[in-house]
């Protein structure tokens, strides 16, 4: 038996198919433009998979430490981790100045778990610039969703059902 919310999930994981290509495109002019970058500035402690973050929700009903998405608006807009709040994208000079602008008071100590999902995350634009930048304003604990393949099959498919989803209305 299909929820009411079966078309609309499949409008958004049609969406986040449509981003993750374009994003693919964008990872790939940035990788050949920064063909030195190729590790991560992060360590396997800083990262976080969708199950803990999920595991979190089911514990707590809610997650304490900010869920910050520094992806593209389209993406947030179409569907996002519930509770998450914008600034991204990340990989520009006006997303990195909103994500500077929103940390700037926020207890360096304070957890802060980032993630985009636009695209496979090994070719991400959007998580290394975010994760440098908070590093370099002194946050010490720093976690990166590792979304694999992108945010609609390593989270949406895996927790629309357990209300880890925020649609673009704001519905979870």
């Amino acid at each position: 038996m299909r929820n009411s919310g079966a078309p609309g999930m499949a409008v958004a994981l049609a969406v986040l198919a449509t981003l993750g290509l374009v994003a693919a495109g964008f990872a790939q002019t940035a990788a050949t433009q920064n063909s030195g970058e190729t590790q991560s500035p992060w360590t396997a402690r800083q990262t976080m998979q969708p199950e803990t973050l999920a595991a979190q929700f089911l514990q707590k009903n809610s997650v304490p430490q900010p869920i910050v998405c520094v992806g593209f608006g389209t993406l947030y807009r179409q569907t996002h981790i519930h509770g998450a709040e914008f600034h991204g994208p990340a990989s520009t000079p006006d997303g990195l100045a909103d994500l500077k602008q929103w940390a700037a008071n926020l207890p360096r100590n304070r957890e802060i778990v980032i993630y985009c999902g636009c695209c496979p995350f090994a070719h991400c634009p959007n998580v290394r610039p975010a994760f440098t930048t908070l590093q370099e304003m002194g946050f010490k604990s720093i976690r990166v969703l590792v979304l694999e393949t992108g945010l609609g099959q390593d989270w949406a498919e895996k927790g629309a059902e357990r209300g880890y989803l925020t649609d673009h209305h704001g519905n979870s």
